[in-house]
């Protein structure tokens, strides 16, 4: 049996109690055989390990947080390094998607200087493309709008050829 008394001082001290009868040979209780241990060392020491668990317990969880944080932080930096992998080739194609047709809109402005700078896009593959396709040659508006599609016609109203064609229109 553990006892937890306080002596004047006010500190807690723990004594366990250990204690057997001692009977006589007719089997009367005679007397009463014991020692009293003080285990204040002991209790003081287990209540250290409970404290020790719960920080471990603790520690553990703040651990596993800072894991799941990690790794989500992670898989976002992954996220956003694949999507500029995958976007800068797509804007390089696109500047030069673009420039290639700036140039069939205005064959006038095919020109060697305007054929080596797609070379040179195309060559370097970089992140400077998507910003040379905006210096292409000047666009001058088309009658229908930048963007209209509408065929090209001569003056008697045939359709002419597309740029670099091998076919003749017969209409």
């Amino acid at each position: 049996m553990s006892i937890g008394s306080s002596p004047k001082d006010g500190r807690t001290v723990w004594i366990r109690d250990e204690a057997a009868p001692v009977r006589g040979l007719d089997g009367t209780l005679l007397y009463w055989r014991g020692v009293m241990l003080d285990i204040t060392e002991r209790k003081e020491a287990e209540e250290k390990l409970r404290w020790s668990l719960d920080v471990l317990r603790r520690t553990l969880q703040q651990r596993r947080e800072l894991a799941r944080r990690l790794q989500n932080a992670q898989e976002s930096e992954r996220q956003r390094i694949a999507a500029d992998i995958h976007d800068d080739p797509i804007q390089v194609m696109s500047a030069i998607d673009m420039r290639l047709q700036t140039l069939a809109e205005f064959p006038s402005s095919v020109t060697p200087e305007a054929i080596a700078g797609i070379e040179t896009e195309v060559a370097r593959g970089d992140r400077a493309a998507p910003l040379d396709a905006l210096r292409a040659p000047s666009r001058r508006p088309r009658p229908g709008g930048p963007r209209s599609r509408a065929p090209a016609c001569t003056s008697s109203g045939r359709r002419k050829p597309a740029t670099g064609s091998s076919r003749s229109s017969t209409r």
